[in-house]
This record gives structure tokens, C-alpha cells and sequence, in this order.
């Protein structure tokens, strides 16, 4: 998680990061080469191929010789086509920043923190049921003390310390409101301008990649025709 969670140093989420960005595009290649074994087109993985249309290229020309064996292999690199098209148009920072990688460099990223803030009401009743052990913890009696079904006071110890007093809920205690707040650090790529989450976006490409992966793997382009 990098910086998300402030474990690791800016450089260890950079070098994360861009191998992300390499591995996430190359899940499109490695596809094509995995059904180039299914449709037995022919091609091993020590073979270098010149761009992605390849594939369908040579799909196509073997169908155009065996219809019924590699009709199949023609309408998958299609459906890929497609697919692929759509994804990278939705998710076309990504893939802008893998181009920079692969080509020029480290991306530049930046730290932003935020702050949320809400407040609660605390009611002396807000739980509707408490256990022994609950219960002991707001009062001064031994642990193990049976007590009847009610609630108990959501306040800290040293509000209430009085006895226990066996079958019976503590005294009512004043409501009050309490206010919270949560502070989050967060990665965001500086040419960005809505400043979002590296995090946020990187598990939303992955998503995406990993449901193109199922839908391949269930034959959904068949039924696409």
C-alpha cells in the first residue's frame, strides 16, 4: 500500500507502483498469447509478435483454409479487440503513465492528507443488550456477576464506579455528543487534476483487467458473435 498506510518510504511505492504499470498492460498480452495455445495458431511464446492484430490476422487466415477449426479462434481476437479498446479508453491515465515508465522514467506522484470529521451521539442507553463482561467494565463489580438483559451506560470508567447490584442495569447517565475525526495520507499522481487516489485508481484498472480475464476464460465472446 505504500504511503497509503505510511509503512514504506516514498522510493519502495514508486518502484511498486511501476511494476504495476507494466504488469497491468502486459495481462493483455499474455492473454492473447495463452488462447494463441488454445486455438493452436501455431505461435509459442519465444515467438516475438509485431503488434496485437497479428493474432486475428493469422486466426483469419487459417479459418479462411479450416473454417470449422479456427472459426472460433477469429471470433475471440475480435471480442479481445474490442475489449481491450474499451479498457484502455476508461482507463487511459494508466496507460499513459505506463508509456512514461516503459519509456522515459519514474511517474511523479504527491502526498496529500485528509481529514474527516463527524460527530456522534452518545446516548447513556445505546446498546440495547450488555453481558457480564461488558458490564463489569463500566463498573466497579467482580467479573461474573449475572445480570438481566438492559443496556449500559456508553461512558468511560471513571464516570461510573459505583457497586454492582445484581439483576439491576447501572443508573442513567447525562447524553452527550462526542466528535470524531480520521486522518488519511494518500498518493495521488501530481499531473492529476482532481488529485485522486494512486491506490484508488490502480485497484479500479485492476478490477477491470481481472473481469476481461474472467469473461475470456468463461467464453463470453462467443456469445458476442
Amino acid at each position: 500500500m505504500g504511503l497509503e498506510t505510511g509503512m514504506f518510504e516514498d522510493k519502495e511505492f514508486g518502484y511498486n507502483l511501476d511494476g504495476f504499470l507494466v504488469a497491468w498492460h502486459s495481462v493483455l498480452d499474455v492473454l492473447r498469447y495463452d488462447f494463441a495455445e488454445k486455438f493452436s495458431l501455431g505461435i509459442t511464446r519465444q515467438d516475438r509478435v509485431p503488434h496485437r492484430d497479428y493474432f486475428r490476422h493469422l486466426a483469419e487466415g487459417l479459418a479462411s483454409k479450416n473454417p470449422k477449426d479456427f472459426s472460433e479462434a477469429v471470433a475471440f481476437y475480435e471480442w479481445m479487440s474490442r475489449q481491450e479498446d474499451d479498457l484502455l479508453k476508461r482507463h487511459a491515465l494508466l496507460l499513459e503513465k505506463r508509456h512514461i515508465v516503459v519509456h522515459r522514467g519514474t511517474v511523479k506522484t504527491g502526498v496529500k492528507e485528509e481529514v474527516t470529521e463527524w460527530a456522534v451521539n452518545v446516548s447513556t442507553y445505546g446498546v440495547s443488550t450488555y453481558s457480564t463482561a461488558l458490564y463489569g467494565s463500566y463498573s466497579a463489580g467482580k467479573p461474573g456477576d449475572s445480570v438481566q438483559a438492559g443496556s449500559i451506560p456508553a461512558q468511560p470508567v471513571a464516570t461510573w464506579a459505583g457497586p454492582v447490584v445484581k439483576d439491576e442495569p447501572p443508573p442513567t447517565l447525562p447524553d452527550r455528543t462526542v466528535r470524531l475525526h480520521e486522518t488519511r495520507a494518500y498518493t495521488y499522481f501530481k499531473d492529476d487534476p482532481e488529485e485522486r487516489s494512486v491506490v484508488s485508481i490502480c485497484g479500479s484498472a485492476y478490477k477491470d483487467m481481472a473481469q476481461l480475464v474472467a469473461n475470456a476464460e468463461k467464453g463470453s465472446w462467443k456469445a458476442s458473435g
